[in-house]
């Protein structure tokens, strides 16, 4: 049989700190999305910078290369002026191939690097938010579905007398141990309310009869 999920608690203090630490996880999270989405733009602004390069050294080149093919047909010198024009062009070409590289990669890697930077951000608060909310809502509805269980008040009574500090079990009954194993109904009833105060819970109101 599935365990019983109880999120949040019932008793007001406990309640009001579960939605505060809700609200911090979430709000936690959005800096570390919102940190990722600046980061993934200026990624890509820095790739559009290295497209630009490109664009521009490969227009500049084309030009010089079309240039020194129309002087390298001018006779006598034509040679001579063609091939500072054509390494010049071939120089842009390189200048464009290294800005279209450098935009490649900023662009490829842009979503990664963001979604990383989420991740590693947001985690270390969020992980532990995660676990001791699921461990609560786990004890929490364990807990309830025993105090609505016929046999279950006792067990959450036996629960109370091995973990409650001794100062409340003596408030309870000078022998709630002794009262316990007797049976004694009131004094279960209230060590089993303790222990559903203890996971936030508020006891059932149900009527006990004097022993």
């Amino acid at each position: 049989m599935p365990v019983p999920l109880r999120p949040y608690a019932e008793t007001p203090v406990r309640l009001a700190l579960q939605l505060a630490a809700d609200l911090l996880a979430l709000a936690w999270t959005a800096v570390w999305i919102r940190a990722a989405v600046l980061v993934h733009g200026g990624l890509r602004a820095l790739a559009s910078a290295g497209y630009d390069l490109r664009d521009g050294a490969g227009g500049v080149g084309g030009n010089l290369t079309r240039a020194g093919d129309t002087v390298h047909r001018t006779p006598l010198i034509g040679g001579a002026l063609a091939e500072p024009l054509g390494a010049a062009g071939s120089a842009a070409g390189h200048v464009a191939a290294a800005g279209r590289t450098f935009g490649d990669r900023l662009s490829g890697g842009a979503l990664p690097v963001a979604i990383a930077v989420a991740v590693l951000g947001a985690l270390p608060v969020v992980l532990p938010w995660l676990v001791a909310r699921w461990h609560y809502a786990r004890r929490a509805g364990a807990t309830s579905a025993l105090a609505r269980d016929p046999g279950g008040r006792r067990l959450l009574a036996l629960r109370a007398l091995t973990g409650r500090p001794a100062a409340r079990l003596l408030a309870v009954d000078p022998d709630p141990v002794g009262a316990w194993d007797r049976g004694d109904e009131r004094v279960t009833a209230a060590l089993a309310a303790l222990e559903l105060r203890a996971a936030g819970l508020r006891p059932a109101r149900t009527a006990v009869s004097s022993p």
